[in-house]
């Protein structure tokens, strides 16, 4: 069972975080009131900087159900905002 759940964790750091990292990326990219190959680049650079720290957090919380809820849920935050502001159209 200790073995699932850290097999869990560390796929839900991979994907989770990779996909919190794009979606930080997209919405600085669009937030930003700099030119766009600037935007560009920063949400980039955030990006490299919190997918460490969504892999920390999901490795730090007390429950595995936790982390994938917690993940989750700022997946779809981050998703509906960028898609509020125009992300694919």
């Amino acid at each position: 069972m200790i073995r699932a759940t850290v097999v869990v964790r560390v796929a839900l750091a991979a994907v989770g975080g990779y996909l919190v990292a794009a979606l930080v990326g997209v919405v600085l990219a669009q937030w930003l009131p700099w030119p766009r190959a600037d935007n560009v680049v920063a949400g980039m650079l955030a990006a490299l900087l919190v997918w460490p720290l969504v892999a920390m957090f999901c490795c730090a919380c007390r429950s595995t159900r936790r982390a994938c809820v917690s993940t989750a849920a700022t997946v779809m935050l981050l998703a509906a905002v960028a898609l509020s502001h125009g992300w694919i159209s």
